[in-house]
């Protein structure tokens, strides 16, 4: 049987339809005479019942949500064929927990996939309330009792020491609510366990190290935020630091959601689909939704038609593929099963609001009321959100995940300098595969005449982000540990990378662009210019070069290579620029990144003209000075990598003082200026204390970003900025706020702003009464 594509426009009516179509598939493959509980999923081996297990559940939480909302019928309808929601849901949960029953899910053991999935069930009982318990009633009057019982077999299990350690806290809050007794002190540890992991910005690393990804939102501040609805009273300052972080991490995770839908894919668990949009959607049911009205609607609309697009789901079978797009298996990890995809599921929670909430029904302002600004840093996080007319960049300065399975390669997902929505990087398949070298300085060993293997990043030991550049200093696990400390600046369209390189023995270095990834039988075009040491490939609308700056002697381009594929292609290549001989020195290297779509309209060519518009200065060892053309931004920057930077520079006709700085940005007109570790910029500004700081000109009024407080100099801002506004996050400015003494943000009011906000950097616009 087959299902034609489904036109989704992210209406309610679509996401109502969709989980009409994933239930229709999920009960056609429910064996004759067999039960929810046990449905053989489509590609699910048949001896394995996890797969089985993992589906039900998950699928539990969206029919959970549905049967909150009373103005959603008993029953959905799909392809002619009727479901009676409440007692599907509620047969599956009898059966799975009854023991003397065939498809009964088996008692629960250290660190199994049912703690997991007990978790999802405790959600759905919540969710489901009334309407769910009246079903189970009728089926059987002790079914509940039995579920809670089941439910009970989480308690004092060995978990694995990341996320996990939140999973039996719902199932524990869900019997508490029924009457039973249950270990508090457990829960409460839990919670603690996990928050004490968080790094700031709204990210919490998922276990040791600084393994940040997009966990934090869809498992991590989603179990947070169901204890902080169903036990928060008990704990009210935790359950509102909790509320405050989650929203801090919609409101980046929003910037990094393109118009298209797509997102960077980065970390581990890419195979759950459209599972990003659920964090979105629980924030508006429990009514802390930090967007703008209509916002959240757009964002989760668009994300499910982007998964939509991407063959989510097989129309066969109207079930989730296993891949990241379409049946790609291969490059998910081995616990990504038939079952595990449907955590996509939890966006359906948005189903559990009526029509008529905001949600639902607020209409989006006009120019989108998700657009925000090009730049986002999560400075404490370490990430920078940037958005282009090529889509959303996530530029990752610090998150790598500490190696804790055998021959499994964290390098690709967690220890890229870039992760994109609209370039898809390459993964290993294969045992001993490397991670390749696409997006990352890489150092280069030959096995034979045609096989390479790269070490790359993946933990790094410190980094930060700003409006603008992150600054990151790793090892590259070579023999003898190769130290880099690495600076990414945008410059207009450009990313522009400077490595200071400290090898222990002779290595040659490699600095990859992002992969360009194509499906279909047309080859992506490639124009090498070893002159001007630019290699640009293009194809599918897309382009992608690399301009090698200083150190790098040779550029070309590769295929993903044996054991290596695209999350999302077929084939992929990427450029790149590197050193053609092994040396033992310290160096310092430098390389150019642009990307644009629709290169038959000029892309291409605008790329290229691009990295030829850039002029670099390097200073030794120490750092460069560059600059990109009129045409693409009419940028400076300074950048220093070396051991002691210094604490004054003069970039942009204006001295800037500091304590050891790294980076300054600068407008040609003097009209925008930016850096870390600043004190002062002579003539324009003066920070309470070293930090961060990007400030500009915008109309009659000025903008900018801050850790503290900051005094404007009137010469260069003009007189009389008495009143300002606070950036929500990425989203639009506040209500107007008188000054004490114009053009003066004092540290007490930043700093006030950015515990309200939960993030370190805050958003000003001075303005005029």
């Amino acid at each position: 049987m087959s299902t034609p594509p489904v036109s989704f426009g992210g209406s309610r009516s679509d996401w109502v339809a969709l989980l009409a179509r994933l239930t229709d598939g999920f009960v056609r493959s429910i064996p004759d005479g067999g039960s929810p509980a046990r449905a053989a999923l489509p590609g699910a081996p048949a001896d394995d019942p996890v797969p089985a297990i993992e589906g039900f559940a998950r699928m539990s939480v969206a029919w959970g949500a549905w049967l909150r909302e009373p103005s959603n019928p008993g029953a959905i309808r799909w392809a002619g064929r009727e479901h009676d929601v409440a007692r599907l849901l509620a047969r599956g949960l009898r059966d799975a927990t009854d023991p003397s029953g065939p498809a009964w899910w088996g008692p629960i053991r250290d660190r199994d996939q049912r703690i997991v999935e007990a978790a999802e069930i405790a959600t759905a009982l919540w969710l489901g309330g009334d309407r769910l318990r009246a079903a189970l009633e009728a089926l059987d009057p002790k079914a509940l009792e039995r579920c809670l019982d089941w439910l009970a077999g989480v308690d004092g299990k060995d978990l694995w020491p990341d996320n996990w350690v939140l999973f039996p806290v719902v199932p524990a809050l869900v019997r508490r609510a029924a009457g039973r007794p249950i270990d508090v002190a457990a829960v409460d540890r839990a919670l603690d366990w996990m928050v004490e992991h968080t790094v700031g910005d709204g990210w919490t690393s998922d276990g040791a190290g600084h393994a940040l990804d997009l966990y934090s939102g869809w498992a991590i501040h989603w179990h947070l935020l169901w204890w902080a609805a169903l036990d928060g009273a008990r704990r009210p300052r935790l359950a509102a630091d909790i509320r405050r972080r989650a929203r801090a991490w919609l409101r980046f995770a929003a910037s990094l959601v393109a118009e298209d839908g797509g997102f960077p894919r980065f970390g581990r668990s890419l195979g759950y689909r459209f599972a990003i949009a659920a964090p979105f959607a629980q924030a508006a049911l429990l009514g802390i939704d930090p967007l703008p009205p209509g916002a959240a609607r757009l964002i989760v609309g668009r994300i499910g038609r982007h998964g939509l697009a991407e063959d989510a789901l097989d129309p066969a079978t109207d079930w989730f593929r296993v891949g990241v797009a379409g049946e790609r298996p291969e490059v998910v990890e081995g616990y990504v099963s038939a079952g595990a995809s449907a955590w996509a599921a939890h966006a359906f929670v948005s189903l559990a609001l009526p029509a008529t909430d905001a949600f639902w029904a607020a209409a989006v302002p006009a120019g989108d009321a998700t657009t925000a600004p090009p730049l986002v840093a999560a400075a404490a996080a370490g990430l920078l959100a940037a958005r282009t007319t090529a889509g959303t960049t996530l530029h990752n300065a610090r998150t790598g995940h500490p190696a804790d399975i055998a021959e499994h390669d964290y390098a690709a997902t967690y220890g890229k300098l870039a992760y994109r929505s609209a370039f898809p990087f390459d993964v290993p398949v294969e045992p001993g595969a490397s991670a390749g070298s696409d997006d990352a300085l890489t150092t280069i060993e030959a096995t034979d005449g045609t096989i390479q293997r790269f070490a790359h990043r993946n933990e790094s030991r410190a980094g930060s982000a700003g409006p603008g550049w992150i600054v990151s200093r790793y090892d590259l696990p070579t023999p003898r540990r190769t130290g880099v400390r690495t600076v990414v600046v945008l410059l207009g369209p450009l990313e522009v990378r400077i490595h200071a390189v400290r090898p222990g023995a002779e290595v040659r270095l490699r600095d990859g662009g992002p992969a360009l990834g194509m499906d279909g039988p047309d080859e992506p075009a490639t124009v090498l210019d070893e002159a001007g040491q630019v290699v640009r490939v293009a194809g599918d609308g897309r382009v992608v070069a690399i301009r090698a700056l200083h150190g790098f002697d040779e550029v070309g381009s590769s295929a993903a290579g044996r054991g290596r594929m695209n999350l999302v292609h077929d084939r992929s290549v990427h450029p790149w620029a590197q050193e053609g001989r092994p040396s033992d020195r310290r160096r310092l290297l430098a390389s150019a990144v642009v990307t644009a779509l629709a290169p038959d309209r000029g892309g291409a060519a605008d790329a290229a003209a691009a990295l030829r518009s850039l002029a670099i200065e390097v200073d030794g060892g120490a750092g460069a000075r560059l600059h990109v053309g009129a045409g693409f931004g009419a940028l400076s920057a300074m950048v220093d990598v070396s051991e002691r930077p210094p604490s004054r520079a003069v970039v942009g006709g204006r001295g800037v003082v500091g304590t050891g700085i790294r980076v300054v940005l600068a407008a040609d007109d003097g009209s925008a200026f930016g850096g870390e570790r600043i004190v002062a910029i002579e003539g324009v500004l003066r920070l309470t204390r070293p930090g961060i700081v990007a400030i500009s000109r915008v109309g009659a009024g000025v903008e900018a970003t801050v850790a503290g407080g900051i005094a404007i100099d009137p010469a260069w801002a003009g007189a009389g900025l008495d009143r300002v506004r606070v950036r929500e996050g990425g989203g639009p400015f506040g209500e107007r706020i008188p000054l004490r003494s114009a053009g003066v943000a004092p540290d007490a009011f930043i700093r006030s702003q950015a515990r309200r906000l939960g993030a370190r950097l805050v958003t000003i616009r001075f303005e005029r009464r």
